[in-house]
């Protein structure tokens, strides 16, 4: 990162401002006699851009999904466990010493009760292979086919639901009985890699808890080790081991779409939509040289409440290669467009609920074009891991020619000497 060393002077006064502006009981100050005057500066019509598409994103979530459900098909999930327990390796239990008695894979169901209708059943496979089957970011239902890979039925399994006592909370979980099947899942030549999907066909979401929840996928192994002894009779250890998962993800077929890519912009990763903006700053020319940019400097993008009614937040970097603008593109192979790695904190976003305006504040990219320390090439914009991946955020209003004050607008708070 490049170093502002020279500026320290200015953000030390700024500093200081702004210390005296949020106390709870401001102090009183008068800019008339000193070296700083505070200004703003509103824009309009200086932001264009364009969405582009690449295949589902359904990596790193929290749930893993199956069900039809929205047009999306969410065909199954793929999910594998690690090799290792503290210590014990799952080769480890194929020893003549060790005899398993049972084990279970297990999938937490995200709600509190079985939906209704209740799903069919679910079937669970494993792939009798060495190499890598798949991908956490990068597999989705272009580049991966099962007919090309080897995988068993190992077993089938319905939600189930606990009775719980006056205090305990259960949740329906999905457990599937592998006792029998332990031999080829522990085997080194495996690739510890399940498949999961539903027996029939399914309208409805199903949703479970993934690697990156509290509830992480598992496979439960119950053993007996015996440990030999000078006489005849043998020592015998009652063991239990947990094997969680080290990488999962729902593989889904998205629909089809009918979006206006000219005059709206749209994020959404169970789509593949995201979006980049173009944003002429040329007036920061006419600004001294020492300008200090405040927080409340604000990149205000109008968007459809009607379809969003939920808190979302916004990803956005600042790109670190030139963008062609030719308009909307779908990218089969994956995202072409790279993020600036050095500067990829520079821009926070927040949800206004009453204007109904996602705000990215630009402070900082403002100070770095500025003061020549970076290229202004462009933002990139694309859906929270944090959101629903099935919502699509619709950004209205980008060339609103009747209205302009509608449009996206720029809002700068600034401190020349």
């Amino acid at each position: 990162m490049k170093n502002l060393f020279y500026l320290f002077p200015y953000l030390w006064i700024f500093s200081s401002i702004l210390f005296f502006s949020c106390s709870e009981e401001p102090i009183p100050y008068d800019l008339s006699d000193a070296p700083l005057h505070v200004d703003s500066l509103i824009l309009y019509n200086k932001v264009s851009g364009f969405t582009y598409q690449v295949p589902p994103e359904m990596g790193n979530l929290d749930k893993l999904y199956l069900g039809n459900d929205g047009g999306f098909i969410n065909e199954f999930i793929l999910l594998q466990i690690s090799s290792s327990s503290y210590g014990t390796s799952l080769s480890s239990l194929l020893a003549d010493t060790v005899t398993i008695d049972s084990a279970f894979l297990e999938l937490i169901f995200s709600n509190d009760s079985i939906p209704n209708p209740e799903p069919p059943p679910f079937q669970l496979s494993f792939f009798t292979k060495n190499d890598s089957i798949f991908h956490e970011n990068d597999s989705h239902n272009g580049n991966f086919s099962l007919e090309i890979l080897n995988s068993v039925i190992i077993n089938t399994s319905s939600l189930t639901e606990a009775e719980p006592d006056s205090t305990e909370e259960i949740t329906p979980t999905l457990i599937f009985d592998v006792t029998d099947s332990m031999r080829v899942i522990a085997d080194t030549l495996n690739s510890h890699t399940f498949l999961i999907s539903l027996v029939d066909e399914y309208n409805g979401l199903i949703a479970f808890n993934s690697r990156e929840s509290n509830a992480n996928p598992k496979l439960s192994v119950y053993y007996r080790k015996f440990i030999p002894s000078e006489g005849e009779d043998k020592d015998t250890l009652i063991l239990g081991n947990t094997f969680y998962a080290v990488k999962d993800v729902s593989i889904i077929i998205p629909p089809d779409t009918t979006l206006d890519y000219v005059s709206n912009l749209y994020v959404g990763r169970a789509l593949g939509l995201k979006s980049i903006l173009s944003i002429n700053l040329d007036t920061l020319q006419f600004l001294p040289a020492q300008t200090i940019f405040r927080t409340k400097s604000y990149l205000n993008l109008p968007y459809d409440t009607t379809l969003i009614a939920d808190k979302i937040t916004i990803k956005a970097f600042p790109l670190a290669d030139t963008v062609d603008s030719a308009g909307y593109v779908f990218f089969s192979e994956g995202d072409p467009y790279s993020e600036h790695s050095d500067y990829d904190y520079l821009l926070e976003t927040s949800w206004n609920t009453n204007d109904g305006f996602i705000t990215i504040n630009i402070q900082t990219l403002l100070q770095y074009v500025h003061f020549g320390e970076l290229n202004n090439l462009g933002i990139k914009l694309y859906s929270s891991l944090d959101n629903d991946p099935f919502k699509t955020i619709h950004f209205s209003n980008f060339n609103n020619e009747i209205n302009p004050l509608e449009n996206p607008f720029i809002s700068i708070q600034y401190v020349i000497p």
